[in-house]
Protein backbone atom coordinates (compact mmCIF):
# COMPACT_ATOMS: atom_id res chain seq x y z
CA UNK A 1 0.00 0.00 0.00
CA UNK A 2 1.06 3.67 -0.05
CA UNK A 3 2.41 5.55 2.90
CA UNK A 4 -0.04 8.43 3.28
CA UNK A 5 2.34 10.88 4.94
CA UNK A 6 5.61 10.06 3.21
CA UNK A 7 7.08 8.51 0.11
CA UNK A 8 5.01 6.35 -2.15
CA UNK A 9 5.59 2.72 -1.18
CA UNK A 10 4.25 -0.54 -2.55
CA UNK A 11 3.72 -3.16 0.13
CA UNK A 12 4.47 -6.33 -1.80
CA UNK A 13 3.52 -8.50 1.15
CA UNK A 14 -0.09 -7.50 0.65
CA UNK A 15 -0.05 -8.06 -3.10
CA UNK A 16 0.79 -11.60 -4.17
CA UNK A 17 0.95 -10.62 -7.83
CA UNK A 18 0.62 -7.22 -9.45
CA UNK A 19 -2.15 -6.88 -11.98
CA UNK A 20 -1.57 -5.38 -15.39
CA UNK A 21 -4.15 -3.54 -17.48
CA UNK A 22 -4.17 -1.26 -20.48
CA UNK A 23 -6.33 1.84 -20.54
CA UNK A 24 -8.61 2.71 -23.41
CA UNK A 25 -7.34 4.63 -26.41
CA UNK A 26 -6.94 8.39 -26.49
CA UNK A 27 -6.17 10.63 -29.41
CA UNK A 28 -5.51 14.26 -30.06
CA UNK A 29 -8.91 14.65 -31.74
CA UNK A 30 -11.00 17.63 -30.70
CA UNK A 31 -12.71 15.94 -27.80
CA UNK A 32 -12.92 16.89 -24.17
CA UNK A 33 -10.17 15.44 -21.92
CA UNK A 34 -11.27 12.45 -19.92
CA UNK A 35 -10.44 11.03 -16.53
CA UNK A 36 -10.17 7.24 -16.40
CA UNK A 37 -9.41 4.44 -14.01
CA UNK A 38 -9.56 0.81 -15.12
CA UNK A 39 -10.63 -2.37 -13.46
CA UNK A 40 -7.37 -4.35 -13.71
CA UNK A 41 -7.15 -7.93 -14.92
CA UNK A 42 -4.82 -10.35 -13.18
CA UNK A 43 -1.68 -11.45 -15.02
CA UNK A 44 -1.68 -15.16 -15.67
CA UNK A 45 -1.85 -17.84 -18.31
CA UNK A 46 -5.63 -17.91 -18.20
CA UNK A 47 -6.24 -14.15 -18.23
CA UNK A 48 -3.44 -12.38 -20.08
CA UNK A 49 -4.84 -11.02 -23.32
CA UNK A 50 -8.44 -11.15 -22.05
CA UNK A 51 -10.41 -7.92 -22.26
CA UNK A 52 -11.97 -6.08 -19.32
CA UNK A 53 -14.43 -3.20 -19.18
CA UNK A 54 -13.07 0.06 -17.74
CA UNK A 55 -15.14 2.14 -15.36
CA UNK A 56 -15.75 4.53 -18.26
CA UNK A 57 -17.20 1.69 -20.32
CA UNK A 58 -14.33 1.58 -22.84
CA UNK A 59 -12.85 -1.78 -23.72
CA UNK A 60 -9.31 -2.38 -22.44
CA UNK A 61 -6.72 -5.12 -22.81
CA UNK A 62 -4.36 -6.61 -20.27
CA UNK A 63 -1.57 -6.20 -22.80
CA UNK A 64 -0.26 -3.12 -24.60
CA UNK A 65 -0.37 -5.11 -27.83
CA UNK A 66 -3.00 -6.77 -29.97
CA UNK A 67 -3.50 -10.50 -29.79
CA UNK A 68 -2.01 -10.92 -33.25
CA UNK A 69 1.21 -9.35 -31.91
CA UNK A 70 1.53 -12.12 -29.34
CA UNK A 71 1.66 -14.73 -32.05
CA UNK A 72 0.50 -17.52 -29.79
CA UNK A 73 -2.57 -18.55 -31.75
CA UNK A 74 -0.95 -19.07 -35.16
CA UNK A 75 1.15 -21.98 -36.29
CA UNK A 76 4.55 -21.04 -37.67
CA UNK A 77 4.93 -21.44 -41.44
CA UNK A 78 6.93 -24.56 -42.33
CA UNK A 79 7.66 -23.68 -45.95
CA UNK A 80 9.65 -20.97 -47.69
CA UNK A 81 7.05 -18.35 -48.59
CA UNK A 82 7.64 -15.54 -51.12
CA UNK A 83 7.78 -13.04 -48.25
CA UNK A 84 10.47 -15.07 -46.48
CA UNK A 85 12.49 -15.38 -49.71
CA UNK A 86 12.33 -11.61 -50.16
CA UNK A 87 13.48 -11.03 -46.59
CA UNK A 88 16.41 -13.40 -46.95
CA UNK A 89 17.42 -11.87 -50.27
CA UNK A 90 17.34 -8.43 -48.63
CA UNK A 91 19.84 -9.48 -45.98
CA UNK A 92 22.27 -10.73 -48.63
CA UNK A 93 22.67 -7.13 -49.83
CA UNK A 94 24.59 -6.32 -46.64
CA UNK A 95 27.53 -8.32 -48.04
CA UNK A 96 30.12 -10.39 -46.17
CA UNK A 97 30.94 -9.73 -42.54
CA UNK A 98 33.48 -11.79 -40.60
CA UNK A 99 31.90 -12.65 -37.27
CA UNK A 100 31.68 -15.07 -34.40
CA UNK A 101 28.86 -17.60 -34.53
CA UNK A 102 26.00 -17.79 -32.06
CA UNK A 103 26.39 -20.85 -29.82
CA UNK A 104 23.00 -22.41 -29.11
CA UNK A 105 23.26 -26.19 -28.65
CA UNK A 106 19.84 -26.39 -26.97
CA UNK A 107 18.12 -24.36 -29.72
CA UNK A 108 16.93 -21.79 -27.20
CA UNK A 109 16.60 -19.18 -29.95
CA UNK A 110 14.08 -21.29 -31.90
CA UNK A 111 11.08 -19.45 -30.43
CA UNK A 112 12.59 -16.14 -31.55
CA UNK A 113 13.19 -17.43 -35.06
CA UNK A 114 9.64 -18.80 -35.26
CA UNK A 115 8.34 -15.34 -34.32
CA UNK A 116 10.69 -13.85 -36.94
CA UNK A 117 9.03 -16.00 -39.62
CA UNK A 118 5.56 -15.04 -38.41
CA UNK A 119 6.39 -11.32 -38.72
CA UNK A 120 7.83 -11.79 -42.23
CA UNK A 121 4.75 -13.75 -43.30
CA UNK A 122 2.32 -11.22 -41.82
CA UNK A 123 0.94 -13.51 -39.11
CA UNK A 124 1.93 -11.05 -36.40
CA UNK A 125 3.00 -7.42 -36.43
CA UNK A 126 5.90 -6.98 -34.04
CA UNK A 127 9.15 -8.75 -33.19
CA UNK A 128 10.21 -7.46 -29.77
CA UNK A 129 13.77 -7.58 -28.46
CA UNK A 130 15.16 -6.30 -25.15
CA UNK A 131 18.84 -5.42 -24.73
CA UNK A 132 19.83 -5.25 -21.05
CA UNK A 133 23.24 -3.64 -20.61
CA UNK A 134 25.39 -1.29 -18.54
CA UNK A 135 27.05 2.07 -19.21
CA UNK A 136 28.02 1.08 -22.76
CA UNK A 137 24.31 0.52 -23.45
CA UNK A 138 22.73 3.47 -21.63
CA UNK A 139 23.51 5.86 -24.49
CA UNK A 140 21.28 3.68 -26.73
CA UNK A 141 23.84 3.51 -29.56
CA UNK A 142 24.04 -0.29 -29.61
CA UNK A 143 20.26 -0.72 -29.62
CA UNK A 144 19.92 2.04 -32.24
CA UNK A 145 22.25 0.36 -34.71
CA UNK A 146 20.67 -3.04 -34.08
CA UNK A 147 17.25 -1.44 -34.82
CA UNK A 148 18.64 -0.05 -38.05
CA UNK A 149 20.22 -3.32 -39.16
CA UNK A 150 17.32 -5.65 -38.32
CA UNK A 151 14.78 -3.04 -39.33
CA UNK A 152 16.21 -3.09 -42.86
CA UNK A 153 15.23 -6.78 -43.04
CA UNK A 154 12.01 -6.84 -41.04
CA UNK A 155 10.70 -3.28 -41.07
CA UNK A 156 10.63 -0.70 -38.28
CA UNK A 157 7.96 -1.26 -35.66
CA UNK A 158 8.90 1.70 -33.47
CA UNK A 159 11.55 2.88 -31.05
CA UNK A 160 10.59 0.89 -27.94
CA UNK A 161 10.69 1.77 -24.27
CA UNK A 162 12.24 4.93 -22.81
CA UNK A 163 12.79 5.47 -19.10
CA UNK A 164 10.77 7.81 -16.84
CA UNK A 165 13.37 10.58 -16.91
CA UNK A 166 17.15 10.79 -16.62
CA UNK A 167 18.62 8.88 -13.68
CA UNK A 168 22.02 10.32 -14.64
CA UNK A 169 23.37 12.78 -17.26
CA UNK A 170 24.58 9.99 -19.57
CA UNK A 171 21.23 8.26 -20.01
CA UNK A 172 19.96 8.96 -23.53
CA UNK A 173 17.87 7.48 -26.32
CA UNK A 174 18.62 8.18 -29.95
CA UNK A 175 15.09 8.84 -31.26
CA UNK A 176 13.02 9.79 -28.18
CA UNK A 177 14.55 11.91 -25.43
CA UNK A 178 13.36 12.79 -21.93
CA UNK A 179 13.16 15.99 -19.92
CA UNK A 180 11.91 16.46 -16.38
CA UNK A 181 10.97 19.46 -14.28
CA UNK A 182 11.31 20.38 -10.63
CA UNK A 183 9.63 17.91 -8.31
CA UNK A 184 10.14 14.94 -10.63
CA UNK A 185 12.86 12.47 -9.56
CA UNK A 186 14.12 9.44 -11.47
CA UNK A 187 15.79 6.47 -9.76
CA UNK A 188 17.43 3.36 -11.22
CA UNK A 189 18.77 0.05 -9.95
CA UNK A 190 22.32 1.37 -10.43
CA UNK A 191 24.47 1.41 -7.29
CA UNK A 192 25.15 5.08 -8.12
CA UNK A 193 21.46 6.02 -8.01
CA UNK A 194 19.83 7.65 -5.00
CA UNK A 195 17.96 5.22 -2.79
CA UNK A 196 14.19 4.98 -2.85
CA UNK A 197 11.59 2.54 -1.61
CA UNK A 198 9.82 2.64 -4.95
CA UNK A 199 9.79 -0.53 -7.07
CA UNK A 200 11.71 -0.27 -10.34
CA UNK A 201 10.06 -1.36 -13.55
CA UNK A 202 11.17 -3.43 -16.52
CA UNK A 203 13.52 -0.63 -17.65
CA UNK A 204 15.23 -0.76 -14.25
CA UNK A 205 13.91 2.68 -13.34
CA UNK A 206 11.11 4.51 -11.60
CA UNK A 207 10.07 8.15 -11.86
CA UNK A 208 8.20 9.86 -9.05
CA UNK A 209 6.11 13.02 -9.20
CA UNK A 210 6.29 13.95 -5.53
CA UNK A 211 4.56 17.32 -5.75
CA UNK A 212 1.81 18.94 -7.77
CA UNK A 213 3.29 20.56 -10.83
CA UNK A 214 6.08 18.00 -11.29
CA UNK A 215 6.38 16.97 -14.93
CA UNK A 216 8.10 14.51 -17.25
CA UNK A 217 8.30 14.80 -21.03
CA UNK A 218 9.21 12.45 -23.90
CA UNK A 219 10.04 14.26 -27.13
CA UNK A 220 11.60 13.55 -30.53
CA UNK A 221 15.37 13.90 -30.73
CA UNK A 222 15.33 16.73 -33.25
CA UNK A 223 18.75 18.11 -34.09
CA UNK A 224 20.55 15.34 -32.19
CA UNK A 225 22.63 12.75 -33.98
CA UNK A 226 20.53 9.66 -34.56
CA UNK A 227 21.11 6.72 -36.88
CA UNK A 228 17.38 6.17 -37.28
CA UNK A 229 15.30 9.40 -37.43
CA UNK A 230 12.31 7.42 -38.74
CA UNK A 231 11.79 6.10 -35.20
CA UNK A 232 11.19 9.63 -33.95
CA UNK A 233 7.67 9.21 -35.36
CA UNK A 234 5.10 7.09 -33.55
CA UNK A 235 1.37 6.47 -33.52
CA UNK A 236 1.11 4.69 -30.16
CA UNK A 237 2.57 5.60 -26.78
CA UNK A 238 2.20 3.21 -23.85
CA UNK A 239 2.75 4.81 -20.44
CA UNK A 240 3.65 2.28 -17.72
CA UNK A 241 2.70 3.28 -14.17
CA UNK A 242 1.48 2.06 -10.79
CA UNK A 243 -2.07 2.49 -9.54
CA UNK A 244 -2.34 1.95 -5.76
CA UNK A 245 -4.06 3.22 -2.58
CA UNK A 246 -3.18 6.86 -2.00
CA UNK A 247 -1.78 7.29 -5.50
CA UNK A 248 -1.67 10.63 -7.26
CA UNK A 249 -3.17 11.98 -10.46
CA UNK A 250 -1.60 13.26 -13.66
CA UNK A 251 -2.62 14.83 -16.92
CA UNK A 252 -1.31 13.49 -20.21
CA UNK A 253 -0.55 16.22 -22.73
CA UNK A 254 0.25 15.48 -26.37
CA UNK A 255 1.79 18.42 -28.23
CA UNK A 256 0.72 20.71 -25.36
CA UNK A 257 -2.88 19.57 -25.52
CA UNK A 258 -4.38 17.72 -22.55
CA UNK A 259 -5.88 14.47 -23.84
CA UNK A 260 -6.39 12.47 -20.66
CA UNK A 261 -6.33 12.63 -16.87
CA UNK A 262 -5.23 9.46 -15.10
CA UNK A 263 -6.08 8.84 -11.46
CA UNK A 264 -3.64 6.38 -9.85
CA UNK A 265 -5.53 6.02 -6.56
CA UNK A 266 -6.82 2.41 -6.66
CA UNK A 267 -8.13 0.01 -3.96
CA UNK A 268 -5.29 -2.44 -4.72
CA UNK A 269 -1.83 -2.04 -6.23
CA UNK A 270 -1.82 -2.75 -9.96
CA UNK A 271 0.60 -2.30 -12.85
CA UNK A 272 -1.09 -0.23 -15.55
CA UNK A 273 -0.35 0.62 -19.17
CA UNK A 274 -2.12 3.65 -20.67
CA UNK A 275 -2.44 3.32 -24.45
CA UNK A 276 -2.39 6.63 -26.31
CA UNK A 277 -3.12 6.60 -30.04
CA UNK A 278 -2.11 9.57 -32.17
CA UNK A 279 -1.54 10.28 -35.88
CA UNK A 280 1.82 8.96 -37.10
CA UNK A 281 4.19 11.91 -36.60
CA UNK A 282 6.72 13.38 -34.18
CA UNK A 283 4.95 14.21 -30.92
CA UNK A 284 5.74 15.50 -27.47
CA UNK A 285 4.10 13.56 -24.65
CA UNK A 286 4.13 15.18 -21.22
CA UNK A 287 2.98 13.92 -17.82
CA UNK A 288 1.90 16.76 -15.52
CA UNK A 289 1.28 15.89 -11.88
CA UNK A 290 -1.93 17.39 -10.51
CA UNK A 291 -2.01 15.35 -7.30
CA UNK A 292 1.27 14.17 -5.65
CA UNK A 293 2.59 10.60 -5.47
CA UNK A 294 2.62 9.62 -9.15
CA UNK A 295 4.83 6.60 -9.96
CA UNK A 296 5.81 5.92 -13.59
CA UNK A 297 8.14 3.25 -15.06
CA UNK A 298 8.58 4.68 -18.56
CA UNK A 299 6.83 4.77 -21.90
CA UNK A 300 7.13 2.70 -25.06
CA UNK A 301 6.69 4.21 -28.53
CA UNK A 302 5.58 2.26 -31.58
CA UNK A 303 3.88 2.65 -34.95
CA UNK A 304 1.24 0.53 -36.65
CA UNK A 305 3.62 -1.01 -39.19
CA UNK A 306 4.94 -4.57 -38.86
CA UNK A 307 8.58 -4.78 -37.87
CA UNK A 308 11.17 -4.98 -35.12
CA UNK A 309 10.95 -3.08 -31.82
CA UNK A 310 14.06 -3.04 -29.64
CA UNK A 311 13.98 -1.87 -26.03
CA UNK A 312 17.45 -0.56 -25.18
CA UNK A 313 17.69 -0.88 -21.39
CA UNK A 314 21.04 0.48 -20.23
CA UNK A 315 21.77 0.98 -16.54
CA UNK A 316 25.03 2.52 -15.32
CA UNK A 317 27.23 -0.16 -13.61
CA UNK A 318 24.48 -2.77 -13.97
CA UNK A 319 25.20 -6.41 -13.22
CA UNK A 320 22.96 -9.30 -12.21
CA UNK A 321 23.04 -8.27 -8.56
CA UNK A 322 21.85 -4.73 -9.23
CA UNK A 323 19.33 -5.74 -11.88
CA UNK A 324 17.72 -8.04 -9.33
CA UNK A 325 16.98 -4.95 -7.22
CA UNK A 326 13.99 -4.34 -9.48
CA UNK A 327 10.89 -5.47 -7.61
CA UNK A 328 10.08 -9.00 -8.82
CA UNK A 329 6.32 -8.49 -9.12
CA UNK A 330 6.65 -5.14 -10.89
CA UNK A 331 9.31 -6.55 -13.22
CA UNK A 332 7.08 -9.55 -13.99
CA UNK A 333 4.14 -7.29 -14.83
CA UNK A 334 6.30 -5.13 -17.09
CA UNK A 335 7.55 -8.21 -18.96
CA UNK A 336 3.97 -9.42 -19.31
CA UNK A 337 3.12 -6.09 -20.96
CA UNK A 338 6.13 -6.03 -23.31
CA UNK A 339 6.29 -9.78 -24.15
CA UNK A 340 9.79 -9.99 -25.58
CA UNK A 341 10.63 -12.53 -28.26
CA UNK A 342 14.36 -12.25 -27.53
CA UNK A 343 16.19 -11.02 -24.42
CA UNK A 344 19.85 -10.03 -24.85
CA UNK A 345 21.87 -9.87 -21.62
CA UNK A 346 24.86 -7.66 -22.41
CA UNK A 347 26.20 -6.75 -18.97
CA UNK A 348 29.57 -7.87 -17.65
CA UNK A 349 32.01 -5.01 -17.02
CA UNK A 350 30.72 -4.68 -13.44
CA UNK A 351 31.01 -8.41 -12.68
CA UNK A 352 34.26 -7.80 -10.82
CA UNK A 353 33.21 -8.38 -7.21
CA UNK A 354 33.53 -11.78 -5.54
CA UNK A 355 29.88 -12.70 -5.93
CA UNK A 356 27.98 -15.83 -6.86
CA UNK A 357 27.60 -14.70 -10.46
CA UNK A 358 26.20 -18.07 -11.54
CA UNK A 359 23.49 -18.00 -8.88
CA UNK A 360 22.63 -14.35 -9.56
CA UNK A 361 22.48 -14.98 -13.32
CA UNK A 362 20.20 -17.99 -12.83
CA UNK A 363 17.87 -15.90 -10.66
CA UNK A 364 17.71 -13.08 -13.22
CA UNK A 365 17.18 -15.44 -16.15
CA UNK A 366 14.52 -17.19 -14.08
CA UNK A 367 12.51 -13.97 -13.92
CA UNK A 368 12.20 -13.89 -17.71
CA UNK A 369 11.21 -17.53 -17.86
CA UNK A 370 8.62 -17.08 -15.13
CA UNK A 371 7.01 -14.16 -16.95
CA UNK A 372 7.50 -15.13 -20.60
CA UNK A 373 7.67 -18.93 -20.54
CA UNK A 374 10.41 -21.50 -19.99
CA UNK A 375 11.28 -21.48 -23.69
CA UNK A 376 11.76 -17.71 -24.02
CA UNK A 377 14.80 -16.98 -26.20
CA UNK A 378 17.74 -15.49 -24.29
CA UNK A 379 21.15 -14.51 -25.67
CA UNK A 380 23.99 -14.01 -23.18
CA UNK A 381 26.91 -11.78 -24.23
CA UNK A 382 30.14 -10.78 -22.43
CA UNK A 383 31.43 -7.20 -22.65
CA UNK A 384 34.02 -5.92 -25.09
CA UNK A 385 37.63 -5.10 -24.32
CA UNK A 386 38.62 -3.12 -21.23
CA UNK A 387 42.11 -1.71 -20.97
CA UNK A 388 44.35 -0.21 -18.34
CA UNK A 389 46.82 2.61 -18.78
CA UNK A 390 49.99 3.70 -16.99
CA UNK A 391 51.87 6.40 -18.83
CA UNK A 392 52.43 5.19 -22.39
CA UNK A 393 51.85 1.57 -21.42
CA UNK A 394 48.42 0.05 -22.03
CA UNK A 395 47.23 -3.50 -21.48
CA UNK A 396 44.06 -5.58 -21.37
CA UNK A 397 42.58 -6.11 -17.93
CA UNK A 398 42.71 -9.81 -17.07
CA UNK A 399 39.33 -9.37 -15.37
CA UNK A 400 37.69 -9.33 -18.81
CA UNK A 401 38.98 -12.81 -19.69
CA UNK A 402 37.42 -14.19 -16.51
CA UNK A 403 34.12 -12.47 -17.26
CA UNK A 404 34.03 -13.92 -20.78
CA UNK A 405 34.54 -17.39 -19.33
CA UNK A 406 31.84 -16.81 -16.70
CA UNK A 407 29.30 -15.53 -19.25
CA UNK A 408 29.90 -18.53 -21.50
CA UNK A 409 29.35 -20.82 -18.50
CA UNK A 410 26.21 -18.88 -17.50
CA UNK A 411 24.77 -19.58 -20.96
CA UNK A 412 25.70 -23.26 -20.80
CA UNK A 413 24.26 -23.81 -17.31
CA UNK A 414 21.01 -22.03 -18.15
CA UNK A 415 20.67 -23.50 -21.67
CA UNK A 416 20.55 -20.11 -23.40
CA UNK A 417 22.21 -18.84 -26.54
CA UNK A 418 25.70 -17.28 -26.32
CA UNK A 419 27.47 -14.79 -28.57
CA UNK A 420 31.05 -13.85 -27.77
CA UNK A 421 31.02 -10.08 -28.16
CA UNK A 422 34.61 -9.91 -26.88
CA UNK A 423 35.87 -12.31 -29.57
CA UNK A 424 33.83 -10.55 -32.25
CA UNK A 425 35.55 -7.29 -31.29
CA UNK A 426 38.91 -8.90 -31.88
CA UNK A 427 39.71 -10.55 -28.56
CA UNK A 428 42.99 -10.05 -26.74
CA UNK A 429 44.65 -8.15 -29.58
CA UNK A 430 41.83 -5.68 -30.17
CA UNK A 431 42.78 -2.95 -27.69
CA UNK A 432 45.64 -1.32 -29.60
CA UNK A 433 43.82 -1.60 -32.92
CA UNK A 434 40.77 0.14 -31.45
CA UNK A 435 42.99 2.86 -29.99
CA UNK A 436 44.75 3.43 -33.33
CA UNK A 437 41.40 3.74 -35.11
CA UNK A 438 39.89 5.91 -32.34
CA UNK A 439 37.21 3.29 -31.79
CA UNK A 440 37.55 3.33 -28.01
CA UNK A 441 37.49 6.34 -25.68
CA UNK A 442 40.47 7.37 -23.53
CA UNK A 443 39.06 5.54 -20.51
CA UNK A 444 39.70 2.30 -22.50
CA UNK A 445 36.26 1.13 -21.45
CA UNK A 446 33.56 2.93 -23.43
CA UNK A 447 33.03 2.97 -27.18
CA UNK A 448 32.00 5.67 -29.69
CA UNK A 449 29.05 5.22 -32.07
CA UNK A 450 31.17 3.82 -34.92
CA UNK A 451 32.25 0.85 -32.76
CA UNK A 452 28.67 0.11 -31.75
CA UNK A 453 27.69 0.24 -35.44
CA UNK A 454 30.35 -2.32 -36.37
CA UNK A 455 29.50 -4.63 -33.48
CA UNK A 456 25.75 -4.58 -34.06
CA UNK A 457 26.33 -5.35 -37.74
CA UNK A 458 28.33 -8.39 -36.64
CA UNK A 459 25.67 -9.45 -34.13
CA UNK A 460 22.94 -9.13 -36.78
CA UNK A 461 25.06 -11.18 -39.20
CA UNK A 462 25.49 -13.87 -36.54
CA UNK A 463 21.72 -13.91 -35.92
CA UNK A 464 21.14 -14.13 -39.67
CA UNK A 465 23.34 -17.22 -39.87
CA UNK A 466 21.68 -18.79 -36.83
CA UNK A 467 18.32 -18.10 -38.48
CA UNK A 468 19.50 -19.78 -41.69
CA UNK A 469 20.56 -22.81 -39.62
CA UNK A 470 17.10 -22.83 -38.02
CA UNK A 471 15.47 -22.88 -41.46
CA UNK A 472 17.70 -25.73 -42.56
CA UNK A 473 17.08 -27.71 -39.36
CA UNK A 474 13.33 -27.35 -39.85
CA UNK A 475 13.50 -28.23 -43.56
CA UNK A 476 12.38 -24.77 -44.70
CA UNK A 477 14.22 -24.59 -48.01
CA UNK A 478 15.14 -21.02 -48.88
CA UNK A 479 18.63 -21.93 -50.05
CA UNK A 480 18.31 -20.27 -53.46
CA UNK A 481 17.36 -16.93 -51.93
CA UNK A 482 20.13 -17.20 -49.36
CA UNK A 483 22.90 -18.41 -51.65
CA UNK A 484 24.47 -15.01 -52.17
CA UNK A 485 24.90 -14.35 -48.45
CA UNK A 486 26.13 -17.88 -47.74
CA UNK A 487 28.72 -17.75 -50.53
CA UNK A 488 29.96 -14.32 -49.47
CA UNK A 489 30.37 -15.37 -45.86
CA UNK A 490 32.14 -18.60 -46.84
CA UNK A 491 34.63 -16.67 -48.94
CA UNK A 492 35.28 -14.11 -46.21
CA UNK A 493 35.58 -16.74 -43.50
CA UNK A 494 34.03 -17.29 -40.05
CA UNK A 495 35.67 -17.25 -36.67
CA UNK A 496 34.39 -20.30 -34.85
CA UNK A 497 34.47 -20.49 -31.05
Amino acid sequence: MLAVGGRLQICVALVSLLAVACEGDASTADTAPTSERDTPATVGATTTGAKAKATTGAETETDARTETDAGTETETETRCTPALKTSLARRSSWGPSAHVDVVDPDHNLDRFFAAWIDVVNGKRRKLRIAVFGDSNTQGDWAAAFLRKRLGAELGLGGHGIVGPGKPNPWYEHRAIRTRQGDGWTTYSVSPHSSRTRQPRGVAGMVGVGAVAGAWLEWRPARGIESPLPANERFSRAHIHYICAPGGGRFDVRVDRKRVRTIDTDCPEAAYRVADLRVPLARHRVRIFTTKPRVVVFGASFENDDPGVVIDGIGINSANYKWLLRADEHTFHAGLAARKYDLVILATGISMWAELDHYGLAAAFIGRFRHALGDDVSILVMPPGVWGNRKGERVWLRSHILRVVKEKREVAARNHTGFWNYFAAMGGKRALRRLMARKQIYRDLLHFPPITHAHMMHRLAAALDDAFAAYLDRNHIDCASADATAATANAEHGHHKQ
